[in-house]
Formats: structure tokens, sequence, C-alpha cells
């Protein structure tokens, strides 16, 4: 009993030395936009009140932008503080943005740091701006400045249609762990056709480098690395000479695997699709149903194959880049080989060869 008793004081008496900080105490960050001017880091950083305020009283936003520069994130979130007067706090964030010359110069240490720090958390969407991230972060959409879950429903919806492959901070902090493996972003810009009241848009796919930005693929070479990586859950494909006939994809299973012959690499990438007709075909006769689904199976075998071949003729011949993991196929079905040219990987990727298989499935349910 004494010892219950000598314990629930001893409780009590840490819970009275337990520094705390009021929700008004605080500037609670939604999205951060790093940028790299003048040699430094500069932070835009969307800060949500959360008691409001007149703006927010008069029927406008209860956010506001707040932006610094350091030498280092560190430094950078300190001035922050020392700014508002308030502690900076994003373990809520919900976006990072970066700047294109950042990207362009390497953005090891602003992975790195949001990856290990305490209030980060490494399933944070990241995306890179078309020109610079304050502009993404400050813009005033719809009246209201960068709404968060908006862009995530942005992303989500990208995503499910197929044009978008969505990173967030582990993705970045694991190809930093291997070196062979290159990390991708999405990148964004504002648009739509109203100046006054923009939309987010997704505009390509940035493929880093070594933590800095080689290249860029476009929509359509964007949807090959999905194909790719496995990643294609629903997509619609337009059929080319076809009449307007669109199909939509909602099922794929890829299967790659390597093999070396008198010292050259080559993968073989199997994919299998399944899809749907987007538009009805009753009132024909069966015979000519099937006969347009075997060539409409045809057709869009051929166009995944001509997508996922420009795909890699990009990222091998032009970026020298491999975000699709090959080398990691390597490292698992060829460990041998692996083990004697892994400090070279990057002079190989040019003389990849690859043979390409793609069987298209079409559903035929209530469509005879």
């Amino acid at each position: 009993m004494r010892r219950i008793l000598c314990l629930a004081v001893s409780m009590l008496l840490l819970c009275g030395c337990m520094d705390t900080v009021q929700l008004n105490e605080r500037a609670i960050v939604q999205a951060i936009g790093v940028d790299q001017r003048d040699g430094e880091l500069l932070l835009s950083m969307q800060v949500f009140e959360p008691y409001g305020g007149a703006e927010a009283a008069g029927g406008k936003t209860s956010c506001r932008v707040v932006q610094v520069s350091g030498e280092t994130m560190s430094e950078a979130l300190q001035n922050a503080a020392l700014k508002q007067g308030k502690e900076v706090f994003y373990g809520h964030n919900k976006l990072i943005v970066i700047g294109r010359g950042l990207a362009r110069e390497g953005m090891e240490e602003v992975i790195r740091f949001f990856n290990t720090d305490r209030q980060s958390r490494p399933n944070v969407d990241m995306m890179m701006a078309d020109g610079e991230a304050a502009d993404i972060i400050s813009a005033e959409l719809g009246g209201s400045m960068l709404p968060v879950l908006t862009a995530q429903m942005m992303l989500e919806n990208y995503k499910t249609s197929g044009g978008l492959i969505r990173a967030r901070v582990r993705d970045l902090a694991e190809t930093l762990e291997n070196p062979s493996v290159d990390a991708f972003l999405p990148v964004v810009r504002l648009g739509g056709d109203d100046p006054e009241n923009p939309m987010i848009e997704v505009s390509a796919t940035a493929v880093l480098r070594q933590s800095s930005l080689a290249g860029e693929l476009t929509p359509e070479e964007t949807r090959g690395l999905l194909w790719l990586r496995g990643d294609v859950k629903r997509t619609q494909i337009s059929l080319k000479g076809e009449d307007g006939v669109s199909l939509m994809a909602k099922e794929s299973s890829l299967r790659i695997r390597p093999w070396v012959r008198d010292g050259q690499t080559f993968f073989s990438v199997y994919l299998r699709v399944q899809s749907t007709v987007e538009e009805p075909l009753g009132n024909r006769e069966s015979v000519h149903l099937e006969e347009e689904f075997q060539r409409y199976g045809a057709a869009q075998s051929r166009q995944i194959e001509e997508e996922i071949r420009a795909t890699l003729q990009k990222l091998t011949r032009e970026l020298a880049a491999d975000p699709v993991g090959f080398a990691d196929y390597l490292a698992k079905y060829e460990p041998e080989f692996w083990s004697g040219c892994k400090d070279r990987y990057r002079e190989l990727l040019p003389g990849l060869q690859f043979e390409i298989q793609v069987e298209s499935d079409i559903d035929r349910a209530g469509l005879a």
C-alpha cells in the first residue's frame, strides 16, 4: 500500500513539472512550401488560426501564409517561431511542396529533415511546383487560401484515374538509402480558365536522380511508369483508330523478371489488364460482338505496350534513371551478377533490353 501511495505522489509531482502549450500559443501548420532563394531555404507555411479572427469573422479564411528563410530547415523554423512569437507545430502538416529550383539543386537535406524530425510524419504527401512552391502555398483558390483537403482530393482523383503517382516523405527517404533506385514527384501548377479563381493541376511527373531533378515525364509517360510499377487501379483508354471507343481498365497484374546472357541484361515485362467497354454494345449479333471485343483487346494491348516502351526509352536512354526499381529485381533474381555491377549500374541503364508482353481481358458481362 505504501508503494502504491508513493507512486501516486510521484506521478502527481511529475505532472506538475510538465510544460504545456495552449492552442492559441501555437502556429498550426497545414502545408509547407520549400524554395531555394539567394542561397538560403525559403519556407512558405500555411498557418491555421484556431480561433479565427477579424478576417474569419468576416467570412474569410482563418489561414495565413508565413514566410521565413534560413540556411537550414531547423534555422528557418526557429526564425518562424521568433517571427510569430508562437511555437511552430507541424505535426499535422498534410502537404509539402518543393520548388523547381530547389529540386534542381538537390533536396537531400529537406528529405532527411522531414523523415527524421520528431514532429514530421513519413506519410505526408510531397509535390514539386512547376515554378516556386511559394506560389502554390500562397494561392487563393475559390476565394480562400490553398485548401489542403481539396489538394489531397485532387491528388487522389488524379491517382484514381491513372494520371499520377503519389509520393510521400517515406518514399523519397527510401531512395536515399538505395542509391540505385530513384524517386519521383507529381508536378503541380496553378491553372484553369479563370485567373481570378485558379485550380491546382498536375502537369507532369518529376524524376529525381539521387535527390536531384533529372527530368520530367509527360502524362502519357507517367501512365507508362504506373503500368511498370503495377500501380494502375483504374484508368480510361481511348482506342486509336476505333472511332471514339474507350475502355476502362480496372485491374492489372504485373510480372517483371531479369536475366543475363553474354553480358547483356534483359528484362521480361508481362502485364495482364482487365477492362470493360465504356459504351453500350447491345443490338448486335454475337459473332460480330465477339470480333469487336477481340479487336478492342488487341488495340488496348498495343497502346499499353507503346506507352511502356516510350516510358522506358525516356527513363533509361535520356534520364539514366530507375524509378521502377529494376535494380531491386536484379538484386533479387540475379544476385551474383548484381554484386559485380551495382557500383556501375547507372552505366548499364542505356543498354538494358526489354521484352514486353501485354494481354487484355475485356469483360463481356451484360454486353452480349
